[in-house]
């Protein structure tokens, strides 16, 4: 049984044929090398500045939009109430699939002692 690399070596029709000296492969290499940068298109200059310049107003456009957006939402928000050292302390509840338990007391009065604050 023949597998799919044993055919293709089998069928190659160039595998008889001697190989390149050094020379040939060269200015084969030389030759691509020369036909592909000739055959790469070039930008031209104006479109790099036509892109810049939309990429330009896009962004001053999206932070206009972002600050105005951002005044409209600042006056329509209530405020804030401070945390007062009234409340009293809560916790917060976390429990892993595999059991295992952590809980937070949260104490908005609490104070690190000893910190000269």
């Amino acid at each position: 049984m023949k597998d799919l690399t044993t055919l293709l070596r089998d069928g190659d029709p160039m595998r008889l044929e001697p190989a390149l000296s050094m020379e040939s492969r060269d200015a084969m290499r030389r030759a691509i090398v020369t036909a592909a940068e000739a055959a790469a298109p070039q930008a031209s200059r104006w479109r790099q500045s036509v892109a810049l310049a939309a990429m330009t107003l896009l962004t001053v456009a999206g932070a206009a939009a972002a600050h105005r957006f951002a005044e409209d939402r600042g006056a329509a928000d209530p405020p804030v109430p401070d945390a007062s050292p009234a409340q009293a302390p809560r916790q917060v509840h976390f429990k892993t699939p595999g059991g295992t338990r952590i809980i937070w007391t949260i104490d908005p009065a609490f104070q690190l002692a000893g910190t000269g604050r």
